[in-house]
């Protein structure tokens, strides 16, 4: 065999081949960024709008499973060190229009048969995640350019509800996180 016959097969994107498709742009007519922008208004997320963030958003054709369940969403700053970092940004780029401070992903079929409350939550819910970092003092950070330096943050509490329900609310993110959720009820038993 020679160098002339050796046929080299670049993979195509081609979208229309769903054997191979990992992830989806959202629909535009329910995509998560309209009731994120909503959600940016709340005084919890105003740093994202201040920050002026850009949040993208993409669809798990395919279910993610952690630990025996069904990952609904996560959110990430999309960055790959090393050589296959230019790679990476011009891929995204090309999929996204530009890069994205923060890339939120959702399992496709959930979002689908959510209602629209569930979805606002898992919106809210992924927003949480998106921080502008702070110093040691607690004041927000910037880059030298004066930009936002963001960060992810990580659930409140993690615990396991069998421990709760053996020991109660043993610790201060419990406590904190079991009045939050009394003041809710409270707040819609009184409506």
């Amino acid at each position: 065999m020679t160098r002339a016959d050796v046929t080299v097969r670049w993979p195509s994107m081609d979208t229309t081949d769903e054997t191979f498709e990992l992830f989806r742009l959202p629909d535009p007519d329910n995509h998560p960024a309209t009731i994120a922008d909503r959600l940016l208004d709340l005084p919890e997320h105003a740093h994202l709008r201040d920050g002026e963030a850009r949040i993208d958003w993409l669809m798990r054709v395919h279910p993610k499973f952690k630990g025996g369940r069904i990952v609904l969403g996560t959110a990430s700053m999309p960055r790959v060190n090393g050589e296959l970092s230019e790679l990476f940004d011009w891929m995204l780029e090309r999929l996204l229009g530009r890069m994205p401070d923060f890339l939120i992903v959702l399992d496709l079929s959930y979002w689908e048969a959510a209602t629209p409350l569930q979805r606002e939550i898992i919106c809210y819910h992924e927003l949480c995640h998106c921080v502008q970092k702070v110093d040691r003092y607690g004041a927000p950070r910037f880059t030298r350019e004066g930009l936002p330096v963001w960060g992810l943050r990580e659930h409140d509490v993690n615990e396991f509800t069998a421990v709760v329900q053996r020991y109660g609310a043993w610790n201060d993110e419990i406590r904190k996180f079991v009045a939050a959720a009394t003041a809710h009820e409270a707040l819609i038993h009184h409506e």
